[in-house]
Order: C-alpha cells, then structure tokens, then sequence
C-alpha cells in the first residue's frame, strides 16, 4: 500500500491508498463485500487482485469473480483494473497458473484494464527472491515493490488513456481489496 501511494503522490502530489484486504479470504467472500467497499471509497479506479486464497484450496472460480467484481466496479462507475496472481513457491502454483490463464482469457473476452502481476514476477529473474520464504505464497517487501511498480505504470497509463479520451480523472486516494489491490482514486466533482 505504502510503496504505491509513494509513487502515486510523487507524480501526481497526492495519494491515498487503502487496503480493503481481508486476510484468508477467497475470491467469492471478496465478491459478496464488493459493493460496500465501493460504496464506501467512491473511487475513480479499482485494483483487483484476488486468487491466491482460491488457488491455495485448489479453487478455480476466481476469474468469474474477479469479472463479477470489475462489473460491480463500473456499476460504481469506478475503472476497474484487474490484476494476475503472483507466482508462489509453495506448492500450488501450478493452480495459481490455471487461475491467471484464465484471468488472461477474461481480460481478452471483457476488454478490462489489465496488469499482468504474475509477468512482472518472472521478468525480475527468480521470483523466489520475491516471495516470502516463510509462506511461499505472500510477497516479500521487494515483491511489493515490483507489484507497486506495475499497478503504477498501468495506473499511469490508464489516466493518460482516459484523459485522450477527455475525461477528467483527478488522483486523489486509491484502496486495495481482499488478497486484491483495489485502488480507488476521488473523482472531481
């Protein structure tokens, strides 16, 4: 939360990140709490990054919900970013990969914002530099790094992209939800 914000309010003068995140949740207990997150941010933008909870049960629903989740965010008229689960080292990644295919495929089909987590972990070279030893499936303090660093540069991106478009996004504070990164920025008014 802490690094995004700092990158957030470097380029733009102010940020607020909130972590909406419950610990232990599955993507479908995300799901049904959505709506009062978004109520309760009223943000411009949305991070979602859920699946690793699923993934850990051997669950394979998450890009459903992931793509119910982005639908409520529009509803919300937030812009939802949806993102790929990071690689982990415990031993269920290759459930964790089955997950992120099919994120990918939803992404193609919906035409949503996308950050591929999951690649930026393999583009730093050996991901288990990233996670923590202790779980396998959590984020070291230079995981977070690299996952600021992407939800960064796509923020960037998409606020460049909607100001073409001649819309006027004004960043104020984004939030993250559940194992998800949901940012939601203030609208100006």
């Amino acid at each position: 939360r802490e690094k995004l914000e700092d990158l957030l309010e470097a380029q733009y003068g102010i940020a607020t990140v909130v972590n909406r995140g419950v610990g232990g949740e599955g993507s479908a207990t995300g799901l049904h709490r959505i709506a009062d997150v978004l109520e309760d941010e009223n943000g411009l933008y949305f991070l979602i990054m859920e699946g690793t909870n699923d993934s850990r049960s051997g669950g394979t629903s998450v890009a459903r919900n992931m793509e119910e989740m982005a639908e409520e965010a529009a509803l919300y008229e937030a812009i939802p970013i949806v993102a790929t689960i990071i690689p982990v080292t415990a031993d269920f990644n290759d459930v964790v990969g089955l997950n992120n295919d099919e994120i990918r495929e939803m992404i193609e089909e919906t035409g949503y914002e996308f950050v591929d987590i999951e690649q930026a972990f393999y583009d730093y070279g050996n991901y288990d530099d990233l996670v923590e030893n202790e779980t396998g499936f959590h984020p070291n303090d230079s995981g977070y790094t690299v996952m600021a660093n992407a939800w960064f540069e796509k923020l960037v991106e998409v606020k460049e992209k909607y100001e073409k478009e001649q819309r006027q996004l004004v960043i104020n504070p984004p939030s993250f939800i559940t194992d998800a990164t949901a940012a939601s920025y203030t609208r100006n008014a």
